[in-house]
């Protein structure tokens, strides 16, 4: 598998790291990137039949975050920018950016199961966690200065 960023070798791994069989969570192995995405493959693990929001579907989740290593939360707060693909007749790239208590890997899982994903612009066009931050006291302030940032060189969506 390429990496969706810089295009070297990335490996199917948990949160640290460590390779694993399960074809769903890559971390490209580049030093300098380390980019980490969710293969659409761990859809196959949901029951999308079901509502996002059922007991069923966060379980599942919740199973998937303790086998990936992903940490519990990013306490206080964290803020994550998704990249997402291009739309037709697009001339920018461009991204999602939100704030959580989860972890931004954990949030972007849920963002293309479709959990709590506002207008759906990371469920259909997520590609990979372009950059995140954790343990930020507010924010709420630090995900509308992070748009601000990336506007000149993105199409921002989300950054509320």
């Amino acid at each position: 598998m390429k990496c969706r960023h810089c295009r070297a070798k990335a490996i199917s791994c948990n949160f640290y790291g460590n390779e694993m069989k399960q074809p769903y969570l890559y971390q490209c192995t580049k030093s300098d990137c380390g980019t980490f995405f969710w293969h659409r493959n761990v859809l196959k693990e949901f029951d999308l039949k079901e509502d996002p929001k059922s007991y069923k579907n966060k379980k599942i989740e919740e199973s998937l975050i303790k086998k990936f290593k992903i940490p519990k939360s990013s306490y206080p707060r964290g803020a994550y920018v998704i990249k997402l693909s291009r739309k037709p007749g697009e001339i920018k790239d461009s991204v999602y950016i939100g704030e959580t208590g989860h972890h931004p890997l954990r949030r972007y899982l849920q963002h293309i199961r479709g959990y709590l994903s506002g207008k759906g612009h990371a469920k259909k066009r997520a590609k990979y966690l372009l950059s995140y931050e954790t343990k930020i006291k507010d924010s709420k302030l630090r995900e509308r200065e992070l748009g601000k940032e990336l506007k000149e060189k993105y199409i921002v969506t989300g950054a509320h």
